[in-house]
C-alpha cells in the first residue's frame, strides 16, 4: 500500500506540472510585452490585443477540451496540451511576423485553459479519496510557482542585456513543456491496470471460460475496491467486492 500511495504522488506531481505551465505562460508575456510592441511597431489597440489573445485561447480551451478529453483520455489528453505548450513556446520565440505570434500565442491559451481542466479532472480520478484535495492543491499550488517563476525568469534575462529578449522570456517555457512530455510519456497507468486485469482473468482463461466481460469491468472494480480499502483502513472490502461480482 505504501508504494501505490507514492506512485500515486509521482502520479500527481507529474500531472500537477501542467499547473506550473499554466501560471507560468499565463505572467511570462509580462515582460515581454513592451519588447514586442517595439520590434512590431504595434499601436496601443494592437498592443493590447496581442497582450490578450492568449487569454481568448484559454477561453476556448477550457469550454472544448472536455469531449477530447473524454474520447481520448485524461492522460492522452495531458500529452497533447504538453506538445501545444513546447510548440507554442518555440513558435513565439522564432516568430518571424505578427500573425505567426498572435497564432502561437493563441495555441499557449488553448494549452492553459485546457490544462486548468483536464490537469485536475486526471489527478481527482487517480488518487485515494484520502488524498484526493492534497493533490488537486498541489496543482493549485503550481500555478502560483509558474507565476513566480515567469516573474524571476523575466527579470533574470532583462538583466542579460540580450538582443530581442522578450523571444528569450516567451521561449524559455519549452524547457519545463519538454520535461512535463517527458514525464507524461514514462506514465502508463492504463498499461499497469491492463497487466493486473490479465493476471486476475488467466486462470479463467486456462479454464476455457469467456473473460471478456470480467476483463472490460475489473478496473473499475479495482478502482471501487481500493477505494473501499482506503475508507475502511482495512483489507477486507476488495475480496468482498471481487467475490461478489464474480458470483463467489
Amino acid at each position: 500500500m505504501e508504494k501505490a500511495k507514492k506512485f500515486m504522488f509521482y502520479v500527481a506531481f507529474v500531472a500537477s506540472l501542467g499547473g506550473f505551465l499554466f501560471g507560468f505562460d499565463t505572467v511570462v508575456v509580462s515582460g515581454a510585452e513592451k519588447g514586442i510592441q517595439n520590434y512590431y511597431q504595434l499601436s496601443g489597440w494592437l498592443h493590447g490585443f496581442t497582450m490578450a489573445i492568449a487569454l481568448f485561447g484559454t477561453i476556448a480551451g477550457a469550454l472544448f477540451c472536455g469531449r477530447p478529453a473524454e474520447k481520448f483520455g485524461r492522460l492522452a489528453s495531458l500529452k497533447a496540451i504538453a506538445y501545444l505548450y513546447l510548440f507554442s513556446a518555440l513558435g513565439c520565440a522564432f516568430a518571424t511576423n505578427w500573425w505567426i505570434l498572435i497564432f502561437f500565442r493563441f495555441m499557449g491559451g488553448v494549452a492553459v485553459g485546457a490544462s486548468s481542466v483536464v490537469g485536475p479532472m486526471y489527478i481527482a480520478e487517480i488518487a485515494p479519496a484520502d488524498w484526493r484535495g492534497r493533490f488537486v492543491a498541489f496543482f493549485q499550488f503550481n500555478i502560483v510557482l509558474g507565476l513566480v517563476t515567469a516573474y524571476i525568469s523575466n527579470w533574470w534575462l532583462s538583466g542579460l542585456q540580450l538582443t530581442d529578449d522578450w523571444r528569450w522570456m516567451l521561449g524559455v517555457l519549452a524547457l519545463p513543456s519538454v520535461l512535463f512530455a517527458a514525464l507524461l510519456a514514462l506514465l502508463d497507468v492504463s498499461g499497469a491496470t491492463a497487466a493486473f486485469t490479465r493476471f486476475l482473468t488467466l486462470p479463467f482463461a486456462l479454464a476455457g471460460a469467456d473473460t471478456g466481460t470480467l476483463s472490460s469491468f475489473l478496473p473499475c472494480l479495482l478502482e471501487v475496491s481500493c477505494g473501499c480499502v482506503e475508507a475502511s483502513g482495512t483489507g477486507e472490502a476488495a475480496p468482498l467486492l471481487l467475490g461478489a461480482a464474480l458470483g463467489w
